[in-house]
């Protein structure tokens, strides 16, 4: 799994940094200020070297973090990126979702706290790594949360 993972937070980050400028345009929320995008890549940079010791590199995208969006993505992914097994995966996830609200003073469903939720409920209770089959009906759960976030925050609906 660990090479996979690694591949998997590389592809990840050259796919934030490809769509960061869309992500500055988009965001609207708390307010429309045009650095959402940029802030995450800033962020979680430390991701392109998943090869350290998972403990520096959590340190590393705590010390990297940018705005709430940084804040919230960092604190996810501190946890994240030490889960080191599919077991630990899950209990990754949760704690790194418990922290991500931490991360703002005023967690707002809507953001990518939403995204977290949702997959800190699913992990425990499917097998993801089953078949590919079930990866799918998992990405497809999750592509679901994003979209129905615009009707979590009346500032997105009006976007």
């Amino acid at each position: 799994m660990m090479d996979d993972f690694r591949q998997a937070l590389i592809a990840g980050f050259e796919r934030l940094t490809a769509w960061a400028d869309i992500l500055d345009r988009i965001n609207v929320f708390p307010i429309a200020d045009g650095d959402t995008g940029r802030n995450l890549v800033i962020s979680l940079a430390p991701l392109r070297r998943p090869d350290r010791d998972g403990q520096v590199m959590a340190r590393d995208i705590l010390l990297s973090a940018r705005g709430n969006s940084g804040n919230i993505a960092s604190s996810f992914f501190q946890y994240f990126i030490q889960a080191g097994s599919r077991e630990n995966l899950p209990d990754a996830v949760r704690l790194g979702r418990e922290h991500s609200r931490q991360a703002v003073p005023d967690p707002q469903p809507g953001t990518m706290l939403s995204f977290f939720d949702a997959l800190a409920a699913l992990l425990p209770n499917t097998d993801v790594f089953s078949d590919h089959g079930r990866i799918s009906d998992v990405l497809a759960h999750l592509e679901a949360v994003v979209q129905d976030t615009t009707d979590q925050q009346p500032k997105l609906r009006k976007a």
